[in-house]
């Protein structure tokens, strides 16, 4: 977890592997340059479900995990937030699977192997997306000492 910032990440994944590839694309350098304050994983459906309703978090990534399917999963996100921030990371996605998960309100897919490129682009997506400003200009009104937009 970086040490300060205010935007919060929550990783959905059961899987040792693809939470080492999320901590070498996503260094600790990445993480502060960003202003990451919060950065989460959990690897069931149950306890990320749990842990969006307490902290809803800015973006959650969510890769398939074995105790629901993602449709489910995102699903769920939805109705517990309806401006979710959620993004899909895949092994290998279908055109099918990333339309339907799309018609949900899925943000984008991001596939294996992982690049600090590839999660900080969904980063300056979320900032575009909710405060209809850049990164840039999101860095330049914390940088002041406002840690609130």
């Amino acid at each position: 977890m970086a040490e300060k910032g205010f935007l919060s990440l929550l990783f959905v994944t059961g899987h040792e592997s693809t939470r080492k590839f999320i901590n070498e694309a996503l260094p600790r350098e990445t993480l502060r340059e960003r202003n990451v304050g919060s950065f989460k994983f959990c690897g069931t459906c149950a306890g990320a479900l749990d842990e969006y309703s307490f902290n809803f978090p800015d973006i959650v990534f969510v890769e398939d995990v074995p105790d629901m399917k993602i449709s489910e999963l995102m699903t769920k996100f939805i109705q517990e937030d309806a401006g979710a921030f959620l993004v899909y990371l895949a092994t290998n996605p279908t055109v099918a699977a990333i339309n339907a998960l799309t018609k949900l309100g899925v943000k984008g897919v991001i596939t294996k192997p992982f690049s600090a490129s590839s999660f900080d682009r969904y980063i300056q997506y979320f900032f575009k997306d909710k405060y209809k400003k850049s990164w840039n200009e999101v860095q330049a009104f914390s940088d002041k000492g406002k840690r609130k937009l």
